[in-house]
């Protein structure tokens, strides 16, 4: 199956939106559209983009600012939405959102999504769950069974909360760990602005780019890679750590 962008209408009868831009998937020769709902606006000009795919196909992710989903009551900021083709009548799933979405026209950053496609990750300034109050600030959440959790947060979070950076790295195959990089302090022991790596599994965040002997310099750290199972991560790192 190939997947592939394209503001030609290859399925006139299911992509009435004029030029927008689409996705469609490709095999045998035929063009199926999957940036498609059953509350499909088909607005002109519209625009979507493919973001990933399982790697078994159940799943297909992809950001639009249409309005795929009963949910997305923001009007243009671009989400974050799931595609299921295998499902009896397959449709389009808002990803980027909560039970307490404050439906702000801003625009969500897919991170990635777990192997089997049940955990996905996104990145968004809008406060999704009321542990957010860090303002405008961009944050990472991690998704799972409709339930949205913020990963880029502690207890040990200073009050009131700054907006520093905060980036999402990706998801562990098995979707137990979601990894980010941030300059926000959430662990007491970290004190210094600089960018460290961290992973959440859900409950709560694991400090990656330290070690006993960490000098608690100025250095960044970034995020390479992790196993699998997201219990080994490999970064870089400016500090002498060991």
């Amino acid at each position: 199956t190939f997947y592939v962008e394209t503001t030609g209408q290859l399925d006139p009868v299911a992509d009435t939106d004029g030029s927008g831009t689409d996705i469609y998937a490709s095999k045998n020769g035929l063009a199926k559209l999957v940036s498609t709902s059953q509350s499909d606006p088909h607005s002109p000009g519209g625009i979507s983009r493919f973001e990933g795919v399982t790697p078994d196909g159940s799943v297909l992710y992809f950001r639009s600012d249409q309005q795929y989903a009963l949910t997305d009551l923001d009007g243009g900021g671009e989400d974050i939405f799931a595609y299921r083709p295998n499902d009896a009548v397959p449709t389009a799933t808002q990803i980027s959102t909560s039970s307490t979405d404050p439906q702000l026209n801003v625009d969500a950053e897919f991170c990635g999504a777990s192997d089997s496609g049940s955990v996905t990750a996104f990145a968004i300034s809008s406060a999704m769950v009321g542990s957010d109050t860090d303002g405008a600030g961009y944050d990472v959440y991690r998704r799972q069974s409709g339930i949205t959790t913020q990963a880029s947060t502690s207890g040990d979070e200073a009050t009131p909360q700054i907006a520093g950076i905060t980036e999402c790295r990706g998801v562990s195959r098995d979707g137990t760990a979601v990894a980010f990089e941030t300059t926000i302090q959430l662990n007491p022991t970290d004190d210094t602005n600089k960018r460290d790596v961290f992973t959440f599994d859900g409950i709560s965040p694991r400090w990656v780019s330290t070690s006993p002997l960490d000098p608690a310099s100025n250095a960044h750290s970034y995020f390479g890679d992790m196993s699998p199972d997201g219990d080994t991560v490999y970064f870089n790192t400016g500090s002498a750590l060991l």
